[in-house]
């Protein structure tokens, strides 16, 4: 039996819509929004907390989701920063790893509409 493949594209497209629908709560006292482009496309996520904010890139996002629920990304540190850096992970990386979470527990609820 062949092993059917996530389509990424319209997963993050539905995961987008929900959170457009309602400013959502992601974990305890985090919540996120979407940024749109000036032609109204999707380009970032928005994360809240306490009093800071954080831009999550669709760049990142696309980049690293696949890895993510393949299992060859397994912490937050697994996620690295699009430029060449210092740093050992993405400075963002704890909020991208818990937005894939969130992605991943919403890929989950509705598996079978994106898998082919």
């Amino acid at each position: 039996m062949k092993k059917k493949k996530i389509n990424f594209e319209l997963l993050l497209k539905d995961f987008v819509k929900i959170v457009e629908q309602k400013y959502a709560k992601l974990w305890q006292c985090v919540f996120i929004k979407t940024i749109k482009n000036k032609n109204w496309d999707f380009k970032s996520f928005r994360v809240f907390w306490k009093i800071c904010d954080r831009y999550l890139n669709k760049n990142v996002i696309e980049r690293d989701l696949k890895k993510f629920l393949n299992w060859k990304i397994i912490s937050y540190k697994d996620i690295k920063p699009i430029k060449r850096s210092k740093l050992e992970y993405h400075w963002n990386a704890w909020y991208y790893f818990y937005l894939f979470l969130e992605i991943e527990n919403f890929f989950n609820k509705n598996k079978n509409k994106y898998l082919y």
